[in-house]
């Protein structure tokens, strides 16, 4: 990192993809982001978001700012002169990239169900087990930012803001993994899929093939409509959602049965899909990319998430796959180590990140140039 002449001090980060930074309470503050070579790449402007993903605003999340889809490189940060900025000490820490998966593993003898909350090492394909909980049949995970997690399942016991039987959503720590209710889903819908649509927004799938969002601003569910394609043809997920934008979801998703009472775990996993949705439309919002068994996986995929360009799925066989969405091509699995046998689940990024932290100065505060 540099000292810049004022006392601000900047982090340089190598292969940075997402950078999520608190600052103290001054929404709507311009702060722009440079390349090593001074270039102006990105500005944004501060303001609410849900950075430790507990599921409130407060604080300095009140003015919170985030740059995401950085190439690899080394970056620079600035507030824009004046509005009284000055540096607020030195708090800052630097995460790479962190895959999480949860798992629901059924009853089996005298043990009873439970969930675990893994962290998978994508390099090594080890999973590493951070810890259990109950309460809930856990069937997706999404993360904001690292440290925190938001889970959807269905309450197999009463919460203050969630009945048992009905469908919610919970947050856990990563590092303590006890669910806290956030809320319940609309009329107790069962969601099997979760995914950050942007820095204020969940997105999910219902078991009947339901598209929601979830405000983290406000607290509010809304519902955009079952997954259906241009041809009319209705969907329903497996599980897990991966967004890349709003307009282009990946999901794995099997034709709606005949039987609207068939359950998702006795579809046969050759008839999976990968399709892709745009939440920005309501109709035909879902177009089927191409069978699962073109790639050569012939098991329930319950995992999805972005990966440099690709997707990775997690199978109920504890196997990950990598897809190319835009080339078919036989996709050997890796088995997974260390991980339980589960039924259900789902897989999660937490990007890259840098954090640190400002405060308000006195008036006419000037951004002074930054020495390596």
């Amino acid at each position: 990192f540099f000292q810049a002449e004022d006392g601000i001090r900047d982090h340089c980060v190598t292969g940075v993809q997402t950078c999520a930074l608190p600052i103290s309470p001054l929404p709507g503050r311009s702060v722009r982001l440079f390349d090593a070579a001074g270039g102006l790449v990105a500005e944004t402007t501060s303001g609410p978001i849900d950075l430790d993903g507990d599921g409130r605003i407060v604080g300095e999340e009140q003015a919170g700012f985030r740059f995401t889809g950085l190439a690899a490189g080394r970056y620079r940060v600035e507030p824009v002169a004046g509005g009284g900025w000055v540096a607020a000490g030195f708090d800052m820490k630097m995460l790479a990239p962190q895959y999480y998966a949860v798992g629901y593993v059924p009853a089996t003898g005298t043990a009873p169900e439970t969930n675990d909350l893994y962290s998978i090492d994508v390099a090594t394909s080890k999973a590493t087990l951070l810890g259990s909980f109950g309460g809930l049949v856990a069937r997706d995970i999404a993360t904001f930012t690292h440290g925190t997690a938001y889970i959807v399942g269905t309450a197999t016991q009463d919460f203050s803001t969630i009945p048992a039987g009905s469908g919610g959503l919970w947050y856990v720590s990563t590092a303590y993994p006890f669910p806290v209710p956030v809320a319940a889903t609309p009329d107790g819908l069962s969601l099997v899929s979760l995914d950050v649509l942007d820095e204020r927004t969940l997105v999910g799938a219902s078991a009947s093939g339901e598209l929601v969002e979830y405000s983290i601003l406000t607290g509010r569910w809304t519902r955009l409509g079952p997954l259906v394609t241009a041809d009319h043809r209705r969907l329903r997920p497996v599980g897990d959602l991966a967004v890349v934008a709003p307009g282009k979801i990946y999901a794995i998703a099997v034709p709606e049965p005949a039987d609207p009472g068939t359950k998702l775990d006795l579809v046969q996993a050759n008839t999976q899909l990968l399709v892709r949705i745009d939440a920005n439309v309501r109709g035909a919002n879902t177009t089927v990319v191409r069978p699962l068994v073109d790639y050569g996986i012939t098991e329930l995929v319950i995992g999805l998430e972005t990966a440099q360009g690709r997707l990775l799925a997690l199978g109920r066989n504890e196997k990950l796959f990598a897809i190319d969405p835009d080339a078919a091509a036989n996709t050997p699995g890796v088995s997974v180590g260390d991980m339980k046998n589960i039924s259900f689940g789902g897989l999660a990024l937490a990007a890259a990140e840098i954090v640190m932290a400002y405060v308000p100065g006195g008036p006419g505060h000037e951004i002074g140039r930054a020495h390596v």
